[in-house]
């Protein structure tokens, strides 16, 4: 019980230290992988842990001579992050993992006389675990922007 008191103890005291922030920060963001929540948590002096969830969903009917297309944009990740504040400050380096449900399909459909209509169909999938790393910056205080620009290998 002695050992589990002080493991936890440990354990807690390296969550909680501070660096950029003491507390989690909780953000509501926007970019390219659609709408989502991050919770950012300090875990040493010089990192931080982000739990990132996003999702988007487009989809779009429209009509040229003769063609009917219908398009579908599905995008969904959950990734967690680890964040390195080289500086002791609010510029942080990241690299993490994706899981990756973003799904792409599209059906292009052709009228004509004989035999009525021809359809065609695409669709694309991508890697279910898609590796992350990128460059960020997070404000410290009670309101919080973050500014982060990274890259995501979907296969």
């Amino acid at each position: 019980m002695k050992r589990f008191i002080a493991s936890f103890t440990l354990v807690a005291g390296l969550l909680f230290t501070t660096s950029a922030f003491a507390f989690p920060a909780v953000l509501v963001q926007g970019g390219t992988q659609g709408i989502g929540l991050e919770v950012v948590q300090p875990v040493l002096p010089l990192v931080s842990v982000a739990l990132q969830g996003n999702y988007f969903a487009l989809n779009h009917t429209f009509n040229t001579t003769n063609v009917t297309y219908d398009g579908k944009l599905h995008l969904e990740t959950v990734g967690l992050i680890g964040q390195y504040h080289p500086f002791a400050g609010d510029f942080h380096i990241d690299a993490g993992l994706y899981y990756n449900d973003n799904r792409i399909s599209a059906v292009a459909t052709k009228w004509t006389s004989n035999p009525g209509f021809v359809p065609g169909t695409e669709s694309i999938t991508f890697n279910r675990l898609s590796p992350y790393v990128g460059i960020g910056w997070l404000t410290s205080g009670v309101v919080k922007l973050s500014f982060d620009v990274g890259v995501m290998y979907q296969g």
